[in-house]
């Protein structure tokens, strides 16, 4: 990381140091956003880089995988002409859903575990009793541990 900034800052080894302080403080300032505390564990030597960039591939597929399940379910909806509004579903599953997509997300954890991540997600993310609102699910929680 000196290297980079060091380059960054024309081999100038006091700017260097600066912006890798600063970007210290801006990491403990921020550290409740999950993406920012995953990247000052790793700058910290807490964490390796590569449990960062699985949490980032693993946040694209979730989200890839409600979008896609989102767009069935609209899709038959409206084929049902059950649908008020295309504005009503954006961003939105069946709760029935979230389990579903969870177990083909994660097909190594456990029953219980999926259980668990099903629970949070519903009492974190429901829209209505039916519905869970999946965009903002990545929003860190502090009083839940990740599996």
């Amino acid at each position: 990381m000196f290297f980079y900034l060091l380059s960054r800052n024309e081999n100038n080894e006091e700017l260097a140091v600066e912006d890798g302080y600063n970007l210290h403080d801006a990491c403990s300032r921020f550290s409740h956003k999950s993406n920012v505390a995953l990247f000052k564990q790793i700058i910290d030597g807490d964490l390796e880089d590569n449990v960062f960039h699985y949490w980032l591939h693993l946040q694209t597929t979730l989200t890839e995988e409600f979008s896609k399940q989102q767009i069935g379910q609209v899709s038959s909806m409206a084929h049902l002409g059950q649908m008020s509004s295309l504005l009503d579903f954006q961003g939105v599953v069946s709760a029935s859903t979230v389990r579903k997509i969870l177990e083909t997300t994660l097909p190594w954890k456990p029953a219980e575990d999926i259980k668990v991540l099903n629970d949070i997600v519903l009492d974190i993310a429901t829209a209505t009793p039916d519905t869970v609102g999946f965009v903002n699910l990545f929003t860190p929680v502090s009083s839940y541990t990740v599996c």
